[in-house]
């Protein structure tokens, strides 16, 4: 991956009792602190079933971007596994973001969210509710 304009580095934080795993995507080179995107996959999907190239690609153009295995799915902890819950998983989104805040690396005032599918409907609610999600992308949303 030497030519890539990226790194990413494995990375976990807690959310509501459980540790969530994912992986840190940075631009080579940069001195600033930059803008971060949060990003997780729909329903039950996981961190490298696609979501992965788009992480990289917004990552390429100069944003910092979080992609997360939600709770109870992939890499991530949580008990029963592949249990579905748009409220815990809308509360990882939140927990997420704490992580982000908490990094040297990151300009906190320059957070955005992005959902694909269920996912998206999730953040749709999270960008509503939380004044640190300065924008948020939904891609296909779920919205019953």
């Amino acid at each position: 991956m030497a030519d890539t304009k990226w790194q990413f580095r494995d990375v976990e934080f807690e959310s509501e009792g459980a540790i969530l795993r994912g992986r840190l995507y940075t631009p080579h080179r940069v001195s600033r602190p930059l803008p971060a995107v949060v990003m997780a996959h729909g329903f039950s999907a996981t961190i490298t079933m696609t979501i992965d190239h788009y992480a990289e690609t917004i990552c390429s153009e100069g944003f910092a971007v979080l992609l997360y295995d939600h709770r109870n799915l992939g890499s991530s902890d949580g008990e029963p596994r592949q249990q579905i819950n748009p409220w815990v998983q809308a509360r990882g989104y939140l927990d997420a973001l704490s992580y982000l805040e908490s990094l040297n690396e990151i300009d906190s005032s320059r957070l955005a969210i992005w959902g694909d599918s269920a996912s998206a409907a999730q953040a749709i609610v999270v960008s509503s509710i939380d004044e640190r999600v300065k924008s948020v992308v939904t891609q296909v949303p779920a919205l019953g």
